[in-house]
């Protein structure tokens, strides 16, 4: 089985509900701000909306390297994916998404690392990789959940 996969980037805005008390971007929206450019990954790779098996994160690491203050953030998502041989026997892969501001080189703000399983809906059962890129293309269960913010997305093949 080949499947190639996009990297994508996509844009968000602070929000003033984003912010702690010193007016900067609380760690946990981080998290809200990874999660949803994986789901615009998804999309841009053709895997969102509804199937059998379903991606979960099992493990995350941030490395958070600076304040985010009040602007316009770029999340740049990617996934290293297994050689095609081990598709049948892996049953995680590994995101790297870094979160910086738009058009600066070296402005990261956080880097992230995040392993993600993936389960069949109803048994709960673990199940592969390519058990989840085959069931893209079926339709049970499992909604895409609506976006936090109004992103916009550009998606670059790698």
């Amino acid at each position: 089985m080949t499947f190639t996969v996009k990297s994508v980037s996509t844009r968000l805005g602070v929000r003033p509900a984003d912010l702690d008390s010193l007016g900067h971007v609380n760690n946990a929206r981080v998290l809200e701000y990874l999660e949803t450019s994986r789901w615009h990954w998804l999309d841009a790779n053709g895997l969102a909306g509804r199937r059998r098996v379903v991606p979960v994160v099992s493990r995350v690491r941030i490395d958070y390297l600076r304040q985010i203050p009040v602007c316009e953030l770029r999340v740049d998502t990617s996934l290293e994916l297994p050689v095609d041989e081990d598709l049948e026997f892996t049953f995680r892969v590994r995101f790297q998404q870094v979160v910086a501001e738009p058009g600066r080189a070296g402005s990261a703000f956080a880097r992230a690392e995040l392993e993600v399983a993936f389960v069949e809906l109803g048994s709960g059962r673990l199940s592969s990789v390519a058990e989840f890129l085959g069931s893209s293309h079926e339709h049970d269960l499992a909604p895409s959940p609506p976006p936090l913010h109004q992103p916009t997305v550009s998606a670059d093949a790698t």
